[in-house]
């Protein structure tokens, strides 16, 4: 995604494969140049509770592994 895209406030699905086993959301709480800081608020793998606790629920993330807007992902669920 591009950096006009995201907006602090909004929830989106990552994929950050360093840090984190399976696809998770997050909150935007501050944007920057090239990523943005996320609150991560819910996440698929029983693997990555670790990593989210070791994380303490907040990772920064490059735009381009944000994978679409959270509406998206609720609205392919119903």
């Amino acid at each position: 995604m591009k950096k006009e895209e995201i907006s602090v406030g909004n929830s989106y699905q990552c994929q950050v494969k360093e840090d984190m086993e399976a696809p998770f959301v997050g909150h935007v709480d501050k944007v920057y140049e090239n990523s943005a800081l996320l609150t991560i608020t819910d996440y698929n793998s029983q693997a990555d509770q670790l990593n989210v606790e070791e994380l303490n629920h907040r990772i920064v993330v490059n735009f381009k592994q944000f994978i679409k807007p959270e509406t998206s992902v609720e609205a392919e669920e119903k």
